[in-house]
């Protein structure tokens, strides 16, 4: 029976792909949202950096689209590894009372060294909940997949 329970755990054991590079972050601050408008002030976009071995750019800032107020929460990904990378992406925002405004999420696969302006991360609402805004909460995370065969 031991031999049997050694063989199952080296079985188990040796089907675990290892992974080089993989990490998550969790981020939790205070913002208030601005219109940011074509030829503004890059301040107004509340930029946040988050990560090491994959960095995530994070734009948060009101705007219209398609003449509907939204929140640009779009972010430039940059896998700074070389190996291919899975990664999510998921922010929210909240007001005073801790109600959610808007969320978002994605998740993406980077070849080694590439970067993506990831240009989708568009919350629709109401511009007068945009400006209730007080807090965010962010969690990004990566980890190494396995090569496309070819």
């Amino acid at each position: 029976m031991r031999k049997i329970i050694i063989l199952m755990l080296i079985a188990m054991v040796g089907s675990i792909s290892p992974c080089t590079a993989a990490e998550e972050f969790k981020k939790e601050a205070s913002i208030s949202l601005s219109r940011y408008n074509f030829g503004d002030d890059e301040a107004k976009k509340n930029v946040m950096m988050i990560g090491e071995k994959v960095v995530f750019k994070i734009n948060a800032y009101i705007e219209d689209f398609f003449n509907q107020p939204i929140i640009n929460a779009n972010a430039k990904i940059i896998n700074l590894t070389d190996d291919p990378m899975q990664v999510l992406y998921v922010i929210t925002f909240y007001d005073d009372q801790n109600n959610i405004i808007g969320a978002h999420a994605m998740n993406w696969t980077l070849k080694p060294k590439e970067d993506i302006n990831y240009g989708s991360g568009l919350i629709k609402g109401k511009e007068e909940d945009f400006k209730r805004v007080v807090k965010y909460k962010v969690y990004v995370c990566s980890y190494q997949t396995v090569p496309d065969k070819k």
